[in-house]
């Protein structure tokens, strides 16, 4: 790749391209190491090599599972918990525009720091996914309360202790540690 030279005054712009800096294909990438800060290979200190995340030549992940698409994970969270919204308890219903549509629900919100795993999520209808917006789980249960509907706190409380052993066994997630202990022990209490 050479840059014409009508582009040659413009001193910011070189008149030849190195080949690393031409675009490569899948499989190019997954032949060469991934760069981090500092130029080195990342994992080279931890022991780990970059071809290990990949499988051969086609650059597919191999130690990677495929990630479940919406339906997917809608369906396996209704297995889970059962087909009613975990904040009104009125059964979901799938027909489009439907105020019990079945929506995932981040138990612990995406803002204070709850992952995007299936450990996090539940089926509320729309609605009360809606209202909820990003407040507590606990405070939220109550303000249900107080509105008439009826939650279903023993599915709310199995979900936040399924997320803390899945954060415990996974590691990371530092933010929401201490939500979901703050969480449980408001649960405990009520």
């Amino acid at each position: 790749m050479v840059i014409t030279k009508q582009w040659a005054h413009w001193p910011h712009v070189r008149l030849w391209a190195l080949p690393s800096a031409l675009p490569m294909s899948r499989s190019d990438r997954s032949a060469q190491p991934s760069k981090g800060r500092s130029g080195a290979s990342q994992g080279g200190s931890r022991g780990q090599s970059a071809d290990r995340s990949t499988n051969g030549a086609n650059g597919e992940p191999s130690s990677r599972t495929r990630q479940l698409n919406r339906r997917e994970r809608m369906d396996l969270i209704l297995l889970r918990d059962g087909p009613y919204c975990v904040w009104c308890s009125a059964p979901l219903d799938n027909t489009p525009g439907s105020h019990h549509e079945p929506t995932t629900e981040h138990l612990v919100p995406r803002i204070k720091g709850g992952p995007s795993w299936i450990e996090n999520e539940l089926a509320a209808c729309r609605r009360c996914n809606n209202e909820r917006g990003h407040q507590s789980p606990a405070g939220w249960l109550q303000d249900c309360w107080g509105m008439g509907r009826t939650p279903r706190p023993e599915v709310i409380n199995a979900a936040l202790e399924r997320l803390q052993t899945a954060i415990t066994e996974k590691g990371g997630q530092r933010r929401a540690r201490p939500y979901i202990a703050t969480q449980l022990r408001r649960l405990r209490r009520m």
